[in-house]
């Protein structure tokens, strides 16, 4: 989505991740219920833009929230 607060929250990198709402599929198919840097402890230098995102929707960021509706509903 690359919303303005999702991408603020990134460049900072000091926010709590959400990352156990979504499933993580890789090259080879497999699924995993959590982001595989969890478990290499690379949380504290997350590049997913999702991470930001999912913050920003769970701490109701109206410009998340309108990217949001400019891309399900608009779009």
């Amino acid at each position: 989505m690359n919303s303005l607060a999702g991408l603020e929250l990134l460049k900072r990198n000091n926010f709590k991740t959400e990352c156990w709402v979504t499933n993580f599929i890789m090259v080879d198919g497999t699924r995993h219920s959590e982001c595989q840097g969890k478990a290499a402890g690379l949380c504290s230098q997350c590049g997913f833009g999702m991470a930001g995102e999912m913050h920003s929707i769970f701490s109701l960021r109206p410009s998340t929230i309108l990217a949001w509706l400019k891309l399900r509903i608009f779009g």
